[in-house]
């Protein structure tokens, strides 16, 4: 079989994660949540352009932050993501209010050291084109050690601008930290122990944010439902922009099969791409600065390449309210 050298694209520091994504039942691993993370940000600028994504396993685990070397344990574990249903969108924070159930990945194959991932059709336009999104670090390995604080500091990263997350009633949040796992969950006293406590713990210890759980009581005095306070300590860095992270490698040079491409090299420039290359120079220029100040504006603590992709996003909408008409383009 032909083999073929492509891409040497590192896996981005961070991630423009649908807000449906993160308020998702939390059926699977702290490790399975972090994997998926890490090749959402890999494929992310693809999506539109590629039906098969594809990142080193040795990629993957750099970025991540792994040093395993028992590749069948992790392949065993992305595999479950293809069988994995859950339900997503729990707290409905999109202006169009919908539900559903997804399956994180659609096939996963290995070869050569190499993993090939692909999505469904519909989540790989809500992944790409997302009405609510927060950029989220896509290595958290050596913060969290809990699927339940992973889980609370994605929505914290989601509802921090707003100072608080919804009022949500205890069966929910059961659903959004611990999902399908069995524990003593339905006596309070061990959900507060074992859950809330030590993932606010671990947040407050370990990330910018200040969070604190406010209980609301119902009937006879028994709790019915949490809601989160997030606030950010000041001065403190946020988890993407913190030296002491392990950076990713900056360069992986990986080999596919020739029968696997879709045509050309493996990762052509996607549309949003094609489409701002093809405009005038002086005024991709000025579209360019005039969507980074925005988008600046609107989030100061936010540069590097999580401020990029923000940009890349307001520009594909952009592109699409235009109908890629140039003569139509108004600054």
């Amino acid at each position: 079989m032909d083999y073929v050298t492509v891409h040497d694209r590192a896996v981005p520091d961070t991630v423009p994660k649908h807000s449906a994504f993160i308020a998702i039942s939390n059926d699977i691993t702290v490790m399975q949540r972090k994997a998926w993370n890490c090749m959402l940000s890999h494929a992310y600028q693809h999506l539109p352009k590629h039906d098969v994504h594809m990142i080193s396993m040795r990629q993957l685990l750099d970025a991540m932050s792994m040093t395993t070397n028992n590749h069948e344990h992790i392949k065993q574990k992305i595999g479950e993501l293809m069988k994995i249903q859950v339900r997503v969108n729990l707290l409905g924070k999109s202006r169009q209010k919908w539900e559903g159930m997804y399956q994180l990945l659609a096939n996963v194959e290995y070869s050569g050291g190499m993993v090939f991932y692909s999505y469904g059709g519909l989540l790989r336009e809500r992944l790409y084109d997302p009405e609510v999104y927060a950029m989220l670090p896509v290595d958290t390995s050596s913060y969290f050690g809990s699927k339940y604080a992973e889980a609370l500091y994605e929505l914290c990263e989601d509802y921090w601008k707003v100072g608080r997350t919804p009022v949500m009633e205890l069966d929910m949040v059961k659903d959004l930290l611990v999902g399908n796992e069995k524990g003593d969950w339905a006596e309070f006293r061990y959900f507060s122990r074992d859950v809330i406590k030590k993932s606010v713990n671990e947040i407050n210890k370990r990330t910018e944010f200040v969070v604190t759980a406010k209980y609301i009581k119902g009937a006879r005095g028994r709790i019915r439902a949490i809601q989160f306070m997030i606030s950010k300590k000041e001065g403190q860095v946020p988890l993407f922009k913190d030296p002491k992270r392990t950076p990713a490698p900056t360069r992986i040079v990986a080999k596919i099969p020739e029968s696997m491409r879709s045509g050309g090299e493996a990762y052509e420039p996607s549309d949003v791409e094609i489409w701002f290359d093809s405009l005038d120079p002086s005024f991709r220029k000025d579209l360019w600065q005039s969507l980074t100040d925005k988008a600046s504006q609107d989030n100061p603590d936010t540069s590097g390449f999580a401020l990029e992709s923000q940009v890349w996003i307001a520009l594909n909408k952009y592109r699409i309210a235009h109908h890629e008409d140039q003569r139509n383009l108004d600054l």
